[in-house]
């Protein structure tokens, strides 16, 4: 699905599975158990969140497809990352 985030409208294109597995507000807004509060149809358009930094979401992002740490690996340099949390929810913080 592609998601538009601030005024200046930069567009993210991430997975709804991926998103909702990791987020509760945005499984609660894309998968509410009740349908009549869903904010996107189930195609998965666009979701437009206008109040929100690009910058923040894109880290977001990174976040959630593991290459939010990650440095390049390049001359011999091996990438690190840093291991993945425990537990049931987990933040951007974590």
């Amino acid at each position: 699905m592609t998601i538009v985030v601030g005024q200046e409208q930069k567009r993210y294109s991430v997975h709804v599975e991926l998103l909702c597995s990791k987020s509760p507000y945005f499984r609660q807004k894309l998968l509410p158990e009740d349908e009549d509060e869903a904010t996107v149809q189930h195609d998965f358009g666009e979701l437009v969140l206008e109040e929100h930094d690009p910058k923040l979401f894109s880290m977001m992002v990174r976040w959630l497809y593991g290459t939010a740490f990650a440095n390049t690996g390049g001359n011999g340099i091996p990438i690190f990352r840093f291991p993945m949390p425990d537990g049931q929810e987990v933040k951007v913080r974590d």
